[in-house]
């Protein structure tokens, strides 16, 4: 029987350093948060349609990719075709 890995809880402060850390591409930090998600991604893993350690490590992979480059906030895009106006 596979043994469960303990959980462990972070303030929103601790993930929040640890996030900006990550961004600045601190390794410890990167570590840390995906150790977080550890088991979030394994419960996912039974979703995806390949051997499991290949879906952990695509998922291990995209996380580092999102710390390195996070997406723009959504308020930051423009779609000039839309004529949409920006609501404050």
């Amino acid at each position: 029987m596979e043994k469960k890995d303990a959980q462990f809880t972070l303030t929103e402060s601790e993930f929040l350093d640890l996030l900006v850390k990550a961004r600045n591409k601190d390794e410890k930090s990167i570590l840390i948060l995906l150790h977080y998600f550890e088991p979030d991604m394994r419960s996912h893993s039974r979703y995806i349609k390949m051997p499991k350690e290949d879906a952990l490590q695509s998922m291990r992979l995209a996380m580092i990719e999102l710390f390195h480059h996070p997406p723009k906030p959504v308020a930051d895009i423009h779609f000039p075709d839309l004529n949409i106006e920006k609501r404050d």
